[in-house]
């Protein structure tokens, strides 16, 4: 299953703007302070992937890598991607 996940809301306001994955996955895991290597090992996603995923090269990764991510990060499908999307 894929999952179109090319831009999110921006959560915390009542914002209309839309922002991609790459820049909501690097956000939350920059809020945790972790590197990519530290987000791979607790993810299980590899370190090459993610750099690529936030370099933007993957626009809409499937929904094995959406769930590890949010499991990882501790947070929910809804915090990466549009409601509408996976709803």
């Amino acid at each position: 299953m894929k999952f179109n996940t090319r831009k999110t809301r921006v959560d915390g306001n009542n914002s209309k703007e839309l922002i991609p994955i790459r820049l909501r996955t690097e956000a939350l895991r920059k809020k945790k302070k972790w590197s990519l290597v530290q987000l791979s090992k607790k993810s299980g996603v590899a370190r090459g992937y993610l750099c690529e995923l936030e370099k933007g090269k993957y626009e809409n990764p499937g929904g094995n890598i959406i769930c590890k991510l949010c499991k990882a990060l501790e947070t929910t499908p809804n915090d990466l991607i549009e409601e509408k999307y996976w709803r």
